[in-house]
């Protein structure tokens, strides 16, 4: 069960600071904490290794596989696991998604940092990710709507979500389990998630804000040309009303 979100963040900050093996930002100590101790691990797109070298260095995960597109930043990390005397313990892997990822077993997946159509694109590709027991942990840039509709459109549960502050920007963060069943969900609800918003907090307000300003813009610029999309304002409004909400929730307590 997660923490209260204070606490969550207290108790990230300490595993940060008391860990032997440090992980770069808040935003992927977020992702990290929805990691299951003792499963083996898949980091799709690793760049430099730092989750899968926090994660099995510290003693989170037995083992991982570190993958790559790009050889460069797969040099970048097998010359930093070496660094950390973890070589035994984390592969590397020159791939396009989950391509041949299957062959290491692992049990919870991590897609981070990349759009959430491409990250959709990956989970398509790969039957593995319909494995019983595995667990994908995902953080899009973008489109967080589109990859949540296309979980629920394939039968997969988003059994955790969170939004985490990292310097000046709101991340997202989805745990997502494959059972079979197709899901719904709002316009709304695919934009924010439906355990973000039963949540509620600042981050959201703040996110939800980010969104009813872009959708105004949008709307504006529409207007001068003679063309507005009613769905565009529907969704504007549901948003507005939500910030709306919430700060008046806020100025309560």
């Amino acid at each position: 069960m997660q923490l209260p979100l204070l606490r969550q963040l207290q108790k990230r900050k300490w595993i940060i600071e008391m860990s032997k093996y440090k992980i770069a930002d808040m935003r992927l100590a977020a992702a990290a904490d929805f990691g299951r101790n003792g499963k083996r691990v898949a980091d799709i797109g690793t760049d430099h290794a730092s989750l899968p070298i926090y994660l099995v260095g510290n003693g989170f995960s037995p083992y991982a596989v570190a993958c790559d597109i790009n050889i460069g930043p797969l040099n970048a990390a097998k010359h930093n696991i070496a660094s950390a005397k973890l070589s035994d313990k984390i592969d590397v892997l020159l791939t396009d998604g989950l391509n041949g990822v299957d062959s290491y077993l692992p049990e919870d997946i991590y897609i981070l940092g990349m759009g959430g159509e491409l990250i959709l694109r990956i989970i398509d590709e790969s039957e593995y990710t319909r494995k019983s027991g595995v667990r994908l942990i995902l953080q899009p840039m973008t489109h967080a709507n589109d990859l949540r509709s296309g979980l629920y459109s394939n039968g997969f549960d988003i059994v955790d979500e969170t939004l985490v502050r990292d310097r000046d920007r709101v991340y997202q963060i989805i745990v997502a389990e494959f059972d079979g069943v197709k899901r719904s969900a709002t316009d709304v609800e695919l934009w924010l998630g439906k355990k973000n918003i039963k949540k509620g907090g600042s981050d959201l307000n703040n996110i939800a804000g980010v969104y009813a300003r872009a959708l105004k813009k949008k709307i504006d610029g529409c207007a001068n040309s003679g063309s507005v999309d009613p769905e565009t304002v529907s969704l504007y409004e549901q948003f507005k009303l939500l910030s709306e909400s919430m700060e008046m929730g806020n100025d309560c307590t």
